[in-house]
């Protein structure tokens, strides 16, 4: 009787590690965002720009933020200044830029 009780420990251990695995693979999907904001700063050597973006409702206030590109040659004519629209690709707690136009 006393085996069976140590036979059970393991069984629910990896259960619980199982549950905690799929659990994190969840918070790792990808969600998309719509951007909107004007240029503050852009440095295309480190493929980032920083935005004084708005409200992106469901996930973000309105601030001013420095954000990855997916892609350099989405930084191709863009400047201090301009106003820019795109998608904001969230992952965990990483944020890329995976479209960008003038608007």
């Amino acid at each position: 009787m006393n085996t069976l009780r140590w036979l059970w420990l393991p069984i629910l251990l990896i259960s619980v590690i199982l549950i905690g695995c799929q659990t994190g693979l969840d918070s790792s999907k990808a969600k998309f965002y719509d951007l909107k904001g004007k240029v503050v700063s852009v440095e295309a050597d480190k493929n980032t720009l920083t935005l004084d973006h708005e409200d992106m409702p469901g996930f973000m206030k309105a601030m001013t933020m420095k954000f990855s590109v997916e892609k350099a040659s989405s930084l191709e004519g863009i400047k201090t200044g301009d106003h820019v629209q795109g998608k904001l690709k969230v992952t965990g707690s990483e944020y890329v830029i995976t479209d960008l136009q003038k608007r």
